[in-house]
């Protein structure tokens, strides 16, 4: 059975200011909620079996601790919520198709500097946490593929077109060859054909996508007249397996007809 892990790249702590949810920069690992729960020792002559009994105590939600790159911003951020007497809004968001979001009040308890001679500076936070934590899932969010055109090319001549220029990942960062894939949709079949990076069209000519550089190509044949039929793709980011469509269309400048 393949399995469901799931990287923690991408995996985000953010703190509310001002109504917003701002992310903390140069988190390089997250360490909690630390749950526990205390339980309360009933145990009396009574009990069965010589065995001591238990009945539910208070929970603890326990503390979140970051470690992260030592930046003016950052650490002035985590001092400011340490100099509060008020509990601060923060939240987990894990890099999952669902976007698995941990919720939680809490205090910076703890902000120790880290300077060493052959290091990079580091901080460490740790936040105690108030209350619950509430754990939501959010939809899956596609990643978003984006329509593409190149129109008034001289006829006969081929055509290249950055596809993944204009598409964004799930999360809203820029698509681009190292982070997702590109399979190409035979308009004939409407399917993809063995190489998924290659699809020629009777009559019309070559699409050919190199994964290298996410530029589509298209290399029409001699008897080409007019305009190629326009081509889909399917953008699928690596890291969550979600994939969009998109269309790419081609132009030609129309060719004059010989005067008489």
């Amino acid at each position: 059975m393949a399995s469901n892990a799931i990287s923690g790249v991408g995996t985000k702590i953010y703190r509310k200011a001002a109504g917003e949810w701002l992310p903390m920069a140069e988190v390089n690992s997250i360490s909690g909620p630390g749950m526990s729960r205390e339980t309360i020792d009933v145990t009396s002559l009574d009990s069965n079996a010589g065995y001591r009994e238990f009945i539910s105590g208070i929970r603890d939600a326990g503390t979140v601790s970051l470690s992260m790159n030592f930046t003016h911003d950052t650490y002035s951020q985590a001092k400011a919520d340490f100099e509060s007497d008020v509990a601060n809004e923060y939240k987990i968001v894990v890099n999952n198709p669902t976007k698995t979001t941990l919720q939680f009040s809490g205090l910076v308890t703890e902000l120790p500097l880290n300077v060493e001679v052959a290091d990079k500076i580091s901080a460490d936070v740790t936040i105690k946490i108030s209350g619950a934590v509430t754990l939501t899932d959010g939809t899956p969010t596609n990643p978003t593929a984006t329509y593409d055109s190149s129109m008034g090319n001289t006829p006969g001549t081929s055509v290249s077109l950055d596809i993944l220029a204009n598409d964004l990942l799930a999360d809203g960062t820029a698509a681009n060859s190292s982070n997702s894939t590109v399979a190409l949709i035979d308009p004939a079949t409407n399917d993809i054909p063995v190489n998924p990076h290659e699809v020629t069209v009777a009559g019309e000519g070559t699409w050919t996508y190199d994964p290298d550089t996410g530029k589509l190509t298209f290399t029409p044949e001699t008897e080409l007249t007019g305009d190629p039929t326009s081509i889909d793709y399917i953008l699928t980011e690596i890291a969550t397996s979600l994939s969009a469509n998109a269309t790419v269309t081609i132009g030609y400048t129309s060719t004059p007809s010989p005067t008489e």
